[in-house]
């Protein structure tokens, strides 16, 4: 199972459609697919207990990270999506992003699981939201494909559904992903 994130809090966002697209592009080559939407979810920041896989094999903290934890663990892909927020990753995506080190502490439950990263903003930042995110996939000891991180840009909402370069791009990463995952797995 392919699982995409989406960081917007907005509904119906450019980031959730290039989501979709990226997702339907995994269905293509033969995955289910699931999607989680921060905007729906309570997910309180880390409080840096340091108790997380030492004394307790789950977070001290009782939120909705509980079932994000089971789908993160049980992907064999994951796509992140997210809005540029002056420069980086939405608050959101981040809070999300940093609980997750619980999986890595609790026998790197995320390593091995091939990544992919979609940026879509107005202005710029692009790179380092991609980079950013892609840098926990990293330390979580995911495996990236090439071109890993789709960055689009966008000035309205709603405005990537005509873009057919973007949606390209985001379906050939759910593609891209897709066959990675495929050829890691086993016989």
């Amino acid at each position: 199972m392919i699982l995409g994130i989406c960081g917007s809090s907005r509904r119906d966002s450019n980031a959730q459609f290039l989501l979709d697209r990226a997702l339907h592009g995994a269905r293509q080559c033969g995955y289910e697919t699931s999607s989680i939407s921060v905007r729906e979810k309570r997910i309180m920041p880390c409080e840096g207990c340091a108790r997380c896989g030492l004394d307790i094999q789950r977070c001290k903290l009782d939120d909705d990270m509980q079932s994000i934890y089971n789908a993160l663990m049980n992907c064999s892909g994951l796509i992140v999506s997210t809005p540029v927020y002056f420069g980086g990753i939405t608050g959101q995506m981040k809070t999300l992003l940093d609980r997750t080190l619980l999986l890595s502490r609790i026998g790197r439950r995320m390593a091995n699981k091939v990544g992919g990263v979609i940026c879509v903003g107005k202005r710029g930042g692009h790179e380092f939201a991609g980079l950013s995110t892609m840098n926990v996939m990293n330390l979580q000891g995911m495996i990236l494909p090439g071109n890993a991180s789709v960055h689009v840009f966008a000035d309205e909402p709603g405005s990537v559904r005509g873009n057919r370069d973007s949606l390209a791009r985001a379906e050939d990463l759910g593609r891209r992903i897709a066959e990675l995952c495929a050829s890691l797995s086993p016989e």
